[in-house]
């Protein structure tokens, strides 16, 4: 974001362009802490739980736990 939105105000100093359309794009949330990290008794816990009130999202979880995709990488697999 930081790059294209100086090469748009670069474009509008030159006139190429009237305006910078990256500034309506909001700056990315940073988190402040690291992601948390399950303990095995915690992850038995989750397992559990999915498995008697949610059991299609078992495959999605196990694999986001085990393997260490992200959720967006998750929601994208088929």
């Amino acid at each position: 974001r930081r790059v294209v939105f100086g090469l748009f105000q670069e474009g509008m100093r030159r006139k190429y362009c009237e305006s910078n359309p990256v500034a309506e794009i909001d700056k990315p949330k940073v988190m402040d802490q690291p992601p948390g990290i399950l303990q095995p008794v915690e992850m038995v816990t989750l397992i559990t739980l999915v498995m008697k009130h949610e059991p299609e999202l078992l495959p999605w979880l196990v694999i986001g736990g085990f393997c260490g995709l992200r959720p967006a990488e998750l929601d994208r697999l088929d």
